[in-house]
């Protein structure tokens, strides 16, 4: 994620200091950065909304875990719900850069490469492996259990 933020600044800062400053390619290589911040302020300042738009309280009998009464069930769930958050924030901004940078090639007539293609059908697969493995927690703790 870090990569993406330097990539697109460094972009940026290119054509900034280049004095023929075209504010259309501007504007849209500052869009997945928008983007992205506020997919940050949404999920840091609007975590209920996100929660209850997600459906992810359910099956939750409490609203506090005790660290006390940890079992191998307990990690395993916490480690799946880790791993699902992770794999949707590291992509989600891959997501939405990549699918804007196809969508812009389409529109000019540019061939998309076979990379370009490859690496958006990734980040889909990785936000979409995190969505199901954050929506059915305890399924996916159980056949890790069994194994």
């Amino acid at each position: 994620m870090s990569n993406f933020y330097l990539q697109h600044f460094r972009d940026l800062s290119f054509l900034i200091s280049n004095n023929k400053i075209n504010y259309y390619t501007f504007a849209l290589m500052s869009i997945p950065l928008f983007i992205s911040l506020l997919l940050f302020i949404g999920l840091v300042f609007y975590a209920d909304t996100v929660v209850q738009l997600l459906k992810l309280d359910r099956n939750f009998d409490d609203d506090r875990v005790e660290i006390g009464n940890l079992n191998l069930n307990n990690i395993l769930i916490l480690a799946v719900v880790i791993i699902g958050g992770f794999l949707i924030l590291d992509n989600i901004a891959a997501l939405a850069s990549r699918s804007f940078y196809m969508f812009q090639k389409l529109q000019m007539g540019i061939n998309i490469s076979y990379f370009d293609k490859t690496s958006l059908v990734i980040s889909a697969i990785n936000v979409i492996i995190g969505y199901i493995l954050i929506t059915n927690y305890k399924s996916v703790a159980k056949i890790l259990k069994i194994k």
